[in-house]
């Protein structure tokens, strides 16, 4: 319907609005990950209270590391500080200042003290996921993030897996604390797991979950790589290991090979192999072993030492989980090995009743193009374990851009295409039928804040701006799609702070974006396209029962959103509707 502009007041006064929304003609420039996420209608909508959705009192949580705490998107206005806290956790003591924090490893900033914080390091990857999800709006009105009003708590990283542990539990007591919601955003993960939500890192942070503590992590950015293997129940397969730098297989550096069973009751056994990578005859072995509860063996003295041109350091080991009894085999491949001959390849060979999936980080499978038993790999289960918990978001990510200029003047062209499923981005299924991600959200390429301190200042990656003190980078990966829809989660905890990790699935696959590429290929978009409005429309038509829509043809479009059960909306042309379109009069 139309609504002439000079009568918002008359309408806004109506009893049971509750919202009016303007939509504006919007640019597409983080910029457009706002845009193509509808995070930007967002934040043009208003209550009669005068407040919009712009994540304020809402904590956006990061763990990660290479933050510059000076960048002005970090800022108020006034040039304070929006960092309420920052955690790093230090087990060395390496940090010097701030405090310590019951006993957790590490030291803890706030106040002035974080004023003064300059960075944790010369990466870069910190600043821009945190710029992405909450980045303010002060000195850019163009690349601010998806929450740019929520409070910000950032704890450090160092690749532990009891320091990310201890991390989320710290960001989580302190936001209980403050009776404040959190959502929490961590662009990590790991490829070797059980994939079922049973790790010990994926359970203890799954459990730190709950009303008005949101998690989500990165799906990863191995899609596009074979990391991945199934082996059907009673069947043997065989495949090569290698790395894409060298497909002559000659050089293996340092690998991780995990497989897991279907269930506790039947076995598999897993074996090393050097092979002629021409027919697949087996030239040296390590013995058969089977996953039945082994620990750990040395097997440098199985394989025939005289095919590797460096020393070898291989564990072979076999377990069962406590938690499922599901049974598991790994191979641990140690430093770097390179093979004496370019026609040898080292190959993994697993046997046995059950069914079996191998996850691998380091090495891909190939089948070499010899005949069965050889298989390749695929990317099918290479979304990360530690996004495996239940009560965890994951994310995938989709193209938005593949366009931008350098600082150093030169224009980078990427592949992809826009509005399909990034090639990296990582997914699959868990035995339990869930499949990852949960979600999609753009993440390549996504333009958001620089690390001024990060060491290598002629980086493509930098891009262009006339405001060095708005330092600007354009990276890709799920690590930049997790904070769009972090920052997301941020705007709908400051409409309902109670919500959990089953509501936000609730949210997400009734108002996802579905289109052309979510139908084509639904397993890499999760429920779809993170919608950002339709999701806030969802929890205030929840709250409210009623949300209906006006437009404005004079000037733009206008939402009401209706509060009271039952009541009117708007009325066009001197009639009257209730909140599912039906004429009252």
């Amino acid at each position: 319907c139309s609504l002439p502009i000079d009568k918002l007041d008359d309408i806004s006064a109506i009893e049971g609005v509750q919202t009016i929304n303007f939509g504006e003609k919007l640019e597409q420039h983080n910029d457009r990950a706002r845009h193509a996420s509808h995070v930007d209608e967002v934040h043009t909508m208003v209550d009669r209270q005068g407040i919009n959705y712009t994540g304020k009192g809402v904590i956006f949580g990061v763990v990660d590391k290479g933050y510059d705490f000076q960048h002005a998107t970090f800022k108020n206005e006034d040039g304070k500080s929006r960092v309420l806290f920052f955690y790093q956790p230090d087990e060395q003591n390496l940090f010097i200042g701030g405090e310590k924090y019951g006993d957790y490893p590490g030291r803890i900033y706030s106040g002035a003290k974080i004023d003064s914080l300059l960075s944790d390091g010369g990466d870069l990857h910190g600043t821009h996921v945190t710029g992405t999800g909450a980045g303010g709006r002060y000195g850019s009105d163009t690349y601010y993030g998806m929450a740019p009003e929520a409070d910000l708590a950032i704890s450090g990283y160092d690749s532990s897996e009891i320091l990310l542990i201890n991390a989320v539990k710290v960001l989580t007591e302190k936001a209980k604390a403050l009776n404040k919601p959190i959502s929490i955003n961590i662009s990590y993960g790991i490829n070797t797991g059980p994939h079922d939500g049973t790790s010990d890192v994926s359970a203890a942070i799954d459990a730190l979950a709950g009303p008005g503590t949101i998690i989500s992590f990165s799906a990863g950015n191995e899609g596009a790589k074979d990391l991945y293997l199934h082996k059907p129940a009673g069947k043997k397969i065989a495949s090569l290991l290698y790395t894409k730098k060298n497909s002559d297989f000659s050089m293996i550096s340092g690998a991780k090979i995990d497989a897991w069973s279907y269930d506790n009751t039947h076995s598999f056994t897993i074996q090393l192999a050097v092979v002629d990578v021409n027919t697949g005859e087996i030239l040296s072995s390590s013995p058969v072993i089977e996953a039945n509860g082994k620990r750990d063996e040395e097997l440098s003295e199985y394989i025939d030492p005289t095919y590797f041109t460096t020393d070898m350091s291989i564990l072979l080991g076999a377990d069962c989980s406590p938690f499922t009894g599901r049974r598991e085999a790994r191979v641990d491949i140690r430093d770097v090995l390179f093979l004496e001959k370019p026609n040898h390849a080292l190959a993994l060979i697993v046997d046995g009743d059950a069914e079996v999936d191998v996850y691998t980080n380091g090495v891909e499978f190939t089948s070499g193009n010899l005949p069965e038993p050889y298989v390749s790999g695929d990317g099918q289960g290479t979304y990360s374990d530690i996004a495996t918990g239940k009560n965890i978001i994951c994310v995938g990510s989709y193209v938005t851009r593949t366009k931008w200029t350098t600082a150093e003047g030169k224009d980078i062209v990427e592949d992809g295409k826009i509005g399909d499923c990034a090639e990296t981005s990582s997914y699959g299924t868990c035995i339990d039928g869930r499949t990852f991600p949960t979600i999609s959200a753009p993440g390549e390429y996504l333009i958001s804040a620089f690390n001024h301190w990060y060491w290598n200042k002629q980086d493509d990656c930098i891009v262009k701006t006339d405001d060095p003190e708005h330092g600007l980078a354009c990276l890709a990966g799920t690590s930049m799609a997790c904070p769009v829809v972090a920052g997301t989660i941020a705007l709908w905890l400051q409409a309902d702070p109670t919500l959990d990790a089953e509501g936000v699935r609730d949210i997400m696959r009734h108002t996802a974006i579905h289109d052309e590429f979510t139908e084509a290929n639904p397993i890499r978009f999760g429920y779809g396209k993170i919608d950002a409005k339709a999701g806030l429309e969802y929890i205030l038509k929840k709250q409210s029962d009623g949300i209906n829509e006006v437009h404005d043809n004079i000037a733009m479009p206008v939402k009401i959103l209706d509060k009271q059960k039952h009541q009117i909306v708007i009325s066009k042309n001197g009639h009257q509707y209730n909140v599912v379109g039906t004429k009252l009069q």
